[in-house]
């Protein structure tokens, strides 16, 4: 995500990796602020399961995502926020429903192939 930004003329004031604290993408552009939360996708660790998060994982992950990039926005009230997820089926599929009312709270999607393509919502 941040390569894209880069990519797209935002300049990144931060960023985290892993289990860090703080903003996970704090980037702007010319007036604009944007603030990131991004989620990542890995291996079911449990054999012939699922090859990503299971769908109570991907339902916590994105909640947790979304009410973070709410609180981000109360703390600053000017900034832009949104939420990276990975493009993958299944969770995309899973998804799909609650995505329009995710963007009427003006909360920018961002999907992240593994190639590093971004789709944006």
């Amino acid at each position: 995500m941040v390569k894209w930004l880069e990519k797209n003329k935002w300049r990144i004031n931060s960023y985290t990796q892993g289990r860090e604290h703080g903003y996970d993408i704090d980037a702007e552009k010319g007036s604009r602020h944007l603030l990131i939360e991004a989620k990542g996708a890995k291996p079911c660790t449990k054999p012939f399961k699922h090859e990503v998060f299971t769908t109570n994982q991907i339902w916590s992950h994105f909640g947790v995502a979304v009410i973070k990039v709410l609180y981000y926005r109360h703390e600053n009230p000017k900034c832009e926020v949104g939420i990276a997820q990975p493009d993958n089926k299944t969770i995309t599929d899973y998804l799909y429903e609650v995505v329009p009312e995710v963007k009427k709270m003006g909360i920018k999607l961002f999907w992240v192939d593994s190639s590093g393509h971004v789709r944006k919502e």
